[in-house]
């Protein structure tokens, strides 16, 4: 995406305080690679997403990924037998 409209929109501060919000390193670096699309199946399947991760906090509360461990690299030794 073109770097004048990531700077109008201030995406890099909105990232930042997304980050706040992530309770493992593997959300963290979740939200660090995200950035806006200009595809709208994209850009509709995610606000669904967010649609019901809300809907779960208003039914039951905060959930919790703190301490959750990286498994990312059991699945690379996985993929590599």
């Amino acid at each position: 995406m073109n770097e004048k409209v990531l700077t109008t929109l201030e995406f890099v501060k909105i990232r930042e305080m997304l980050d706040h919000f992530a309770g493992s390193s593997m959300g963290k670096a979740k939200v660090k690679a995200l950035v806006p699309t200009d595809n709208l199946r994209d850009a509709d399947a995610w606000q669904q997403e967010t649609a019901d991760a809300y809907s779960r906090l208003c039914r039951r509360g905060n959930l919790s990924f703190s301490g959750v461990p990286d498994i990312r690299d059991s699945f690379l030794r996985l993929e590599r037998g």
